[in-house]
């Protein structure tokens, strides 16, 4: 894998535009002989480029919550923090799952590649400081808030992310489906080279979500699904800024700034 990683940043010095055509390539020339050397293909590395690694599934505890201390009531969910409600989507978004467990201060933890979780984290972490943010800008424009008005405000963005969320799903969905769509800018590829990548991607997707499923059922050998608790609202006004305020949130990918890294396990 390290040969392959290091011929695909030979082709971006390659293609970067402040390298020098001698630079390029030298580049260029190098890429073709570790490729030969070793026997890579324009197929493994379309692979590489799309996520495919050596399945490798971890875990990694989040802190979300505004608890201060292990609570006697594991089930006392008084200071948690809206975003817990985006997590099970969140998971299915980026090929994690994403347990809510009340007995740690963390208050979740993910399951999936190293990659998935960081991507994982990075959409918790947005809609978090969004939650917290948006709310506080709409308080500062309010005349009156009253004590309702900060629950209503988040749970309607909680709503409305969660509806973003699902059509990020969807298309994630589409991906897993049709993995050719990922290589579809590539026109140096024959079909037969396209249906071997299909192929092994699928494979590999499946490898992941066995490995990921194994490890939640390894950690949470009795895990319970909860359920979910009405939420009534009590003030209109906030909760109509809310749901605009969940349009506004940024979801995109924000790692590394590679879109088809989104939709990997």
């Amino acid at each position: 894998m390290k040969i392959i990683e290091k011929i695909i940043k030979l082709r971006e010095k390659a293609a970067n535009e402040a390298a020098t055509e001698a630079e390029a390539m030298a580049a260029i020339q190098q890429a073709e002989r570790l490729m030969r050397a070793y026997e890579i293909s324009e197929v493994d590395l379309a692979l590489a480029e799309s996520g495919v690694r050596e399945v490798n599934v971890v875990s990694r505890e989040m802190a979300v919550n505004a608890y201060k201390k292990k609570r006697k009531n594991p089930w006392d969910r008084s200071h948690q923090h809206p975003v817990v409600y985006c997590g099970m989507l969140v998971g299915e978004a980026t090929g994690t799952r994403i347990i809510g467990d009340y007995n740690v201060l963390g208050g979740l933890k993910i399951f999936g590649t190293p990659a998935a979780i960081e991507y994982a984290e990075y959409l918790l972490t947005i809609i978090r400081n969004a939650l917290d943010g948006e709310y506080e800008k709409w308080k500062a424009e309010q005349v009156y808030v009253s004590r309702s008005s900060k629950p209503a405000f988040q749970m309607a963005m909680v709503s409305r992310i969660n509806e973003r969320l699902r059509e990020m799903i969807a298309r994630r969905r589409e991906f897993e489906m049709s993995p050719q769509k990922l290589i579809e800018d590539r026109q140096d590829l024959t079909q037969q080279e396209r249906d071997r990548f299909a192929l092994v991607y699928k494979g590999y997707a499946a490898e992941v979500r066995k490995a990921v499923d194994d490890l939640v059922a390894k950690t949470y050998p009795r895990i319970v699904t909860g359920r979910h608790s009405s939420f009534q609202i009590r003030d209109n006004n906030a909760y109509s800024a809310g749901r605009a305020a969940g349009d506004r949130v940024h979801l995109g990918r924000g790692i590394g700034g590679n879109k088809k890294l989104a939709y990997h396990g």
